[in-house]
């Protein structure tokens, strides 16, 4: 069984990589610590402080920055090739 979903993780990572770029398809491994506090909170019932909370934002906002959602004002041009 282990096999089999080594194969899918393996045609899915594929698949997104084609799809959405090796950078943004890389972007992802940037919220595991978000989405393990978030388990930690659910599940194992732990304390959730403010301390979590502002880090959890600056991963957003520079996941944001590096996949490009957000673009900081003139800066647009800069991505271009010259």
């Amino acid at each position: 069984m282990s096999i089999h979903l080594a194969q899918r993780w393996v045609t899915y990572s594929a698949f997104a990589i084609e799809r959405a770029g090796p950078a943004r398809a890389l972007a992802v491994t940037f919220v595991i610590p978000l989405a393990a506090t978030s388990y930690g909170v659910l599940f194992l019932s732990e304390a959730l402080t403010a301390w979590m909370v502002g880090c959890g934002a600056v991963i957003l906002l520079g996941t944001a920055l590096a996949t490009g959602l957000i673009v900081l004002p003139g800066r647009a041009g800069d991505a271009a090739p010259r």
